[in-house]
């Protein structure tokens, strides 16, 4: 064999060992590839999971959200509940408001009682009847029933009664006097100009009769009564 031979040969058998080389090579270079997708795949996956675990965080969380719905529609009770009572004092601020409105007494005015406390015509609104008796300190048929009428007043006090005592402003020292000497409770009140025309009657003892609306009640009654005869009144009048 020649030495050009021998070259070919070699060159030959160069050019195989080349390809196989390269073949080689190749083949890792896919192995890795393929090895790094499958990883990926992996991760994929993972991520997959992931997502599922978010997803149902996710619901969790709105599961949680519910919660938070169920414990506001509690609060929402709460709150229904609180506006049937602001509905109940709004009715009720909106009667008195009526009432307010509507308020047109037969005696309007403003005076002092014996402690000097403001009485106006707004405590008619304190009782379903008013019984003022007009008196005098000099007047003995007048002190002789107030006895009777401190006794009505406790009792009846609890069936909407009141009784107020109406006396002249200029008597005041006497007749204070005279109400602590008979242990009298019940309010007494200086006359105002209003009381004029029905109790300023020429005579004392005079009383009348006056609704929760400050309207007066039949007429005045002149003179003292007893106690059984001043009850049969009050009684009728309150049925």
């Amino acid at each position: 064999m020649t030495t050009r031979q021998l070259k070919s040969i070699a060159i030959i058998l160069g050019g195989i060992l080349f390809i196989l080389v390269a073949v080689w090579i190749v083949n890792i270079i896919r192995d890795n590839k393929t090895g790094n997708n499958a990883d990926t795949g992996i991760e994929s996956n993972v991520t997959g999971k992931n997502d599922d675990k978010n997803g149902n965080v996710s619901d969790t969380g709105k599961d949680t959200g519910t919660g938070k719905d169920a414990g506001t529609g509690k609060d929402a009770g709460s709150v229904a509940d609180t506006g049937e009572v602001t509905g109940a004092v709004t009715d009720t601020a909106q009667a008195a408001q009526e009432t307010a409105d509507n308020w047109n007494p037969d005696f309007v005015f403003s005076t002092t009682d014996t402690k000097g406390n403001t009485v106006t015509d707004e405590i008619f609104k304190e009782a379903r009847l008013t019984m003022l008796n007009y008196w005098a300190y000099w007047c003995g048929p007048c002190i002789g029933e107030m006895p009777d009428f401190e006794a009505i007043s406790n009792e009846y006090a609890d069936k909407g009664l009141q009784i107020i005592g109406v006396y002249d402003a200029a008597e005041e020292a006497e007749d204070i006097k005279a109400l602590n000497e008979l242990g009298i409770t019940y309010r007494c009140i200086r006359i105002a100009r209003a009381f004029y025309d029905t109790l300023n009657t020429g005579y004392i003892p005079t009383t009348i009769f006056v609704d929760e609306n400050g309207k007066l009640i039949g007429q005045a009654y002149v003179g003292a009564r007893s106690k059984t005869g001043w009850l049969a009144i009050i009684d009728e009048l309150l049925k």
